[in-house]
């Protein structure tokens, strides 16, 4: 159970990352320099990678759990 909450929680956080990359660059333009909207959408991007890596390392931990069973390849 706590496995699928996990994964509705980063799915969520994974859609709110978006929703606001999408949106930093035309919230901001009036108040702050160029260079910053970019340190921001950079920012963000970091963070929309990094929900990526933990999507994948929830979803195998949850794929584990129900039984599946997982084989080293090299």
């Amino acid at each position: 159970m706590l496995a699928r909450f996990a994964a509705e929680h980063v799915e969520a956080q994974l859609r709110a990352a978006k929703d606001g990359l999408a949106g930093v660059r035309s919230s901001l333009a009036d108040y702050v320099a160029p260079e910053v909207i970019r340190s921001a959408a950079d920012a963000w991007q970091e963070e929309s990678a990094r929900l990526v890596r933990v999507r994948r390392a929830v979803a195998l931990v949850e794929e584990a759990l129900r039984g599946r069973i997982f084989i080293r390849r090299l």
